[in-house]
């Protein structure tokens, strides 16, 4: 009897003692920052100053429109407002001189104001007219050439920043408890022929339910510019299986009536 609890218990100690599995996933490397400028003016296209694939700075000039009728509608703005403003002040005093009415005030502060906002405007056309970077990185592609007659909301270029990729992928929700945010993963891209680094930065508070699986992002420093977006890899997390206890599955298994090695009678 003693040799066959033995046998029960050795071989519930070697079902319990499940390794770890990787499982596999595919993932897409994508800019941090991805953005379209398109044209908030209809005018003509002055200069392009940077090709795609050209690296810029925050705040770098990339394309400069025509601002000659702009300028000039600033300036008309700005002398109109100059003089509501005097309006403003003089209707004031007559008032406070009781030498003009409340109505005559009152119509003055409204033109004062319609003037402002004509001149805010005509400020922001003109400073549309010079498209600067948001911040730091490459040119995705340019829409536009010099010279082009544009209408406003076209397309001018594209820009991103891929100093930081987001490496995207979807993993099986079963991986919950494996995948946390700041977890590093490595991450394998085969046309470079090696593996980088990605911290997990966000993952979705849903589930898909029709497929099971979830979005996780992660974060790959991309400082040396070795990396392209649009590129895929491959991200192994590791499964771990829940071991489980060999007491409790000894006492949860019915022992058998005959021992599975009769002691021999001496």
């Amino acid at each position: 009897m003693r040799n066959g609890r033995f046998f029960i218990f050795f071989l519930l100690l070697l079902i319990s003692q499940i390794e770890a599995k990787n499982e596999t996933y595919r993932v897409i490397l994508e800019p941090r920052f991805q953005t379209k400028i398109s044209s908030e003016v209809t005018t003509t296209v002055k200069a392009v100053h940077k090709k795609m694939g050209d690296s810029f700075a925050k705040d770098e000039s990339l394309v400069e429109l025509d601002e000659l009728l702009f300028k000039y509608n600033y300036n008309k703005a700005q002398a109109i407002k100059e003089n509501a403003e005097t309006n403003l002040n003089t209707y004031q005093e007559l008032f406070d001189e009781q030498s003009a009415s409340r109505t005559q005030l009152s119509e003055a502060k409204a033109a004062f104001s319609v003037a402002l906002t004509e001149m805010a405007l005509a400020e922001k056309a003109l400073h549309a007219c010079l498209i600067k970077a948001p911040y730091a990185g490459k040119v995705q592609e340019v829409f536009v050439e010099e010279f082009e007659r544009i209408e406003a909301g076209k397309e001018l270029i594209s820009l991103i920043d891929d100093t930081v990729l987001i490496a995207k992928m979807l993993v099986d929700a079963e991986l919950l408890s494996e995948i946390k945010v700041g977890k590093v993963l490595s991450v394998e891209i085969p046309l470079i022929g090696r593996g980088f680094n990605a911290v997990i930065t966000q993952i979705a508070a849903g589930v898909n339910p029709a497929s099971g699986l979830i979005k996780v992002d992660a974060q790959v420093d991309n400082a040396s510019g070795v990396l392209r977006a649009g590129m895929f890899g491959i991200v192994r997390i590791e499964k771990r299986e829940p071991v489980r206890s060999e007491v409790n599955s000894l006492q949860e298994l019915p022992l058998p009536l005959s021992p599975a090695f009769p002691e021999k009678n001496p």
